[in-house]
């Protein structure tokens, strides 16, 4: 996945799902895991905000349309613009 554009999922610790769209710019770290960055686009702003409030350390879920999943936090210079959210994170196995 060198890059992904297109609709996702973000799933909650509590199981709350939110629909957004990802465009995202993947590479590979020195441990030979896939991390990634971009943006989240759509989804209702004060449910992504909830969600955020309430992530664990391990950040949020985010499911791909083919099943795969990965871990993302917003990014520290994240603005919280009302139509993207910065992010970086990582693929699970």
């Amino acid at each position: 996945m060198p890059s992904y554009t297109g609709p996702a999922t973000i799933v909650s610790r509590h199981g709350v799902e939110i629909e957004v769209s990802l465009d995202l710019r993947s590479r590979t770290d020195s441990d030979g895991r896939l991390t990634w960055s971009g943006h989240i686009d759509g989804g209702d702003r004060n449910e992504l905000r909830r969600v955020m409030d309430e992530m664990s350390d391990y950040g949020l879920v985010i499911r791909f349309p083919d099943g795969r999943e990965g871990n993302f936090i917003p990014s520290p210079e994240n603005t919280w613009s009302p139509f993207s959210i910065t992010v970086s994170g990582f693929m699970r196995g």
